[in-house]
């Protein structure tokens, strides 16, 4: 255990920079102090990408060793993001990738026709992605689950015949931090659905503005 001695001490060097640095007294020193080491900061998160009035269609996410719209979990990940755009307003107008099925079938998973596909929805926008894993279990304990889903995912204009937007490597995780879950605690489906809302919830905050409270993480195990 550090010595009393010790935290008081470097608490006085710490005020002692402070004032030095604003050029305040020790008490307005002392509050910044605590409100740097206490207190939780509300900031505002800007969309990094805005859809507007154009419409929207989710194309089922590609999932190792599957092409888009053979993956399960690609399907049910889509449907989820589709949800979630709706509940946040972040779209629209969306559109179904029901009349595009054949041509996503037709083609090889890496030269897909995104102006076709758009075109077929009947959209302008295509928003779809890799999903690089999906799992139930935890790595590091027996007995215990954690739900893990990591992937890339786009954003491709067809005006522009381009991506627009694009995020790699975004990471969920149910329960976000802390221990796992006691695999008789939890039934693996409400696991899985709940994995699924927490990703597509992290994919399309990108999409709009909102603001959230920031707090020091915790350690995830």
């Amino acid at each position: 255990m550090v010595p009393r001695t010790v935290v008081v001490v470097a608490l006085l060097l710490l005020v002692g920079g402070i004032c030095v640095l604003c050029g305040c007294g020790p008490a307005s020193a002392l509050v910044a102090v605590g409100t740097r080491l206490g207190a939780d900061d509300e900031v505002t998160r800007k969309a990094e990408y805005e859809f507007g009035s154009r419409s929207v269609v989710v194309v089922p996410f590609r999932d190792e060793g599957h092409a888009y719209g053979e993956s399960t979990d690609g399907m049910d990940l889509a449907v989820a993001v589709t949800g979630e755009l709706m509940r946040s307003n972040a779209a629209k107008d969306l559109k179904s990738a029901e009349p595009a099925r054949a041509l996503l079938a037709a083609n090889n998973s890496d030269t897909i026709p995104w102006a076709e596909v758009a075109r077929q929805s009947g959209a302008q926008l295509v928003l779809t992605g890799d999903i690089l894993q999906f799992t139930l279990k935890d790595p590091m304990h027996i007995m215990i689950v954690r739900g893990t889903c990591k992937l890339n995912y786009f954003v491709y204009d067809a005006a522009k015949n381009a991506v627009v937007y694009s995020a790699r490597g975004v990471e969920v995780y149910v329960p976000e931090r802390g221990a796992g879950i006691p695999q008789n605690d939890i039934e693996p489906e409400t696991l899985r659905s709940t994995l699924l809302a927490a990703t597509a919830h992290k994919v399309v905050q990108k999409f709009y503005t909102y603001k959230e409270v920031v707090r020091p993480p915790p350690s995830r195990y």
